[in-house]
């Protein structure tokens, strides 16, 4: 019988995790920081190897730098990925693997009188670095549970970081002021024809809630070498019957409008 709780623990810099990937440095020239993407697991006891995302599981990936000695930049990299975790009070790596297999002892608990009717949960967090510069990095958060309840959550949300300060950019960070009014409008036009909305249908007509009935920019985007995405969770414009929303805009259209070079 397999332990449910086991986890393959890697000492690292005195940090505890687990690694998974063959490749386990990552490489961005750009700036010249070295991560590794560290996995932390934890599975239903007794699951087969080939049917275990059919099976209860909790798991977490992220990038990571794990030298003894960080330089403030270093520092600053870690925890930009550890804010995506300030909803679960994870405040470090050294905290993932107890987080998880104290689910895993929640969801055995909960569920032992269900016998074989018990629902299956599955929880999973993975921050990937999407982009980097020697001034920016972004970052996407995807996350999808199921805990219980009539369905299970997906959201998805990215920032782009100031790498000089650890700031997190908002639009009028990024973009020009003079340039946000075009930005929107091509937003619009993008959401519309993402959604399959026609140029003389109301957003508010197609079940979407914007302020004030105008289309808004909102927060949550992330760069890449393509251009930029907007993502709207669901909930956040909409009923959960509308899902997520989301769209990019090429980097040749936004491109005259940012501070920064791309």
């Amino acid at each position: 019988m397999k332990n449910f709780g086991l986890i393959i623990m890697c000492l690292l810099t005195g940090l505890i995790a687990c690694e998974t990937k063959s490749n386990k440095e990552e490489h961005f020239e750009q700036n010249a920081l070295e991560f590794e993407t560290l996995t932390f697991r934890v599975d239903e006891k007794d699951c087969e190897e080939e049917e275990k995302n059919a099976c209860t599981y909790f798991e977490v990936e992220l990038p990571y730098i794990t030298k003894a000695t960080l330089s403030g930049k270093e520092e600053r990299f870690n925890q930009a990925v550890m804010d995506f975790f300030e909803e679960d009070s994870i405040k470090s790596v050294k905290e993932i693997s107890a987080f998880i297999e104290n689910d895993m002892v929640i969801y055995e608990d909960f569920t032992e009188f269900l016998g074989d009717n018990r629902t299956k949960w599955f929880y999973s967090k993975k921050v990937d670095l999407i982009y980097t510069n020697p001034q920016l990095w972004s970052f996407h958060f995807a996350q999808k549970e199921y805990m219980g309840g009539a369905h299970g959550n997906t959201s998805h949300q990215y920032k782009v970081i100031n790498s000089a300060t650890g700031q997190k950019l908002t639009l009028t960070d990024l973009f020009r002021p003079d340039f946000l009014p075009e930005l929107t409008a091509m937003g619009e036009a993008a959401f519309k024809e993402a959604r399959g909305i026609s140029d003389s249908t109301s957003l508010s007509s197609s079940g979407f809630q914007f302020p004030k009935n105008e289309f808004e920019l909102n927060n949550n985007f992330g760069l890449s070498e393509e251009g930029i995405r907007f993502y709207y969770n669901p909930y956040e414009i909409g009923p959960y019957s509308l899902g997520a929303s989301f769209f990019d805009l090429p980097m040749e259209q936004i491109k005259a409008g940012l501070k920064f070079d791309i």
